[in-house]
């Protein structure tokens, strides 16, 4: 599967919120996470991403594998598959017996809502400002930046660690 987001950065969260509501945006989910992310020689070199996603609930975490990125007309493309998993402790000496090594850990909430067929994410991060994501198609993803008030000079389309200059630790509220 084909994933394109894009991130906007320092963002009034209660703001964007009414903007949503006030549009009919569907609040999907609202959940806090917990992401372990694992990484080898092969792994930094690819510029991939592997991840353990857990968010508490009905003890299933979601194992995803993220292709490396590129930047297209200011958004972030990358190939993305995903799996639920329920034997997490297994995932986990499965992916050490390949070589893989957990790189950090990090917590965050998100506020998951539904407009025009993508997923825009009210993201709180620890240490940083609120930050938006907004997924699916280039065009959908223009039409909801723009109803929010962001154009695309405010797109941002690396990582958030990228954004702060952060070490890639752990990061807990």
């Amino acid at each position: 599967m084909k994933e394109t987001e894009i991130k906007i950065l320092n963002i009034d969260s209660n703001k964007i919120r009414k903007i949503l509501k006030k549009n009919n945006a569907i609040l999907v989910k609202n959940v806090f996470q917990k992401n372990y992310a694992y990484s080898n020689n092969y792994t930094k070199e690819k510029k991939m991403v592997i991840r353990v996603r857990d968010e508490g609930k009905n003890n299933n975490k979601i194992f995803t594998v993220k292709g490396p990125r590129k930047i297209v007309k200011g958004c972030k493309v990358r190939t993305e598959h995903e799996i639920k998993v329920t034997d997490d402790a297994t995932l986990t000496k499965m992916l050490k017996m390949l070589g893989y090594k957990m790189s950090h850990y990090c917590e965050m909430k998100r506020e998951y809502y539904k407009m025009f067929n993508c997923l825009v994410e009210i993201i709180k991060f620890p240490k940083i400002p609120d930050y938006l994501e907004i997924e699916g198609d280039m065009k959908g993803i223009n039409k909801i930046a723009s109803i929010l008030g962001y154009n695309k000079k405010d797109y941002y389309a690396k990582s958030i660690f990228e954004a702060y200059n952060l070490k890639k630790t752990s990061f807990k509220f």
